[in-house]
């Protein structure tokens, strides 16, 4: 009860599944396709999707504050020695 055939796929669609047109297939459960990892979320991989986010939330978390701190820090005249300019600079570069 609930399948139907599915024109586009030429299979029979699960109840609750959806088309994505990015990438031509049937889904169950489709949520969205993701750019990022190049993949529909869905049922079987959206934990692996909350945990890609969550990582890349916490690298964030970790980069931008030294980030930030490595671009300010040689804006404020307060180097002590030589090394802090040179990362600085060398971070300014990088970004």
């Amino acid at each position: 009860k609930g399948y139907k055939w599915r024109r586009t796929c030429k299979i029979i669609r699960p109840p609750r599944s959806s088309h994505c047109p990015d990438c031509d297939q049937c889904v169950l459960r489709y949520d969205h396709h993701c750019p990022f990892v190049n993949n529909c979320i869905g049922q079987r991989n959206y934990h692996f999707f909350v945990g890609f986010v969550t990582s890349v939330v916490c690298l964030a978390l970790v980069v931008l504050p030294g980030l930030v701190w490595a671009i300010l820090t040689p804006l404020t005249g307060r180097e002590t020695s030589n090394e802090e300019g040179v990362s600085g600079v060398l971070i300014g570069v990088i970004v």
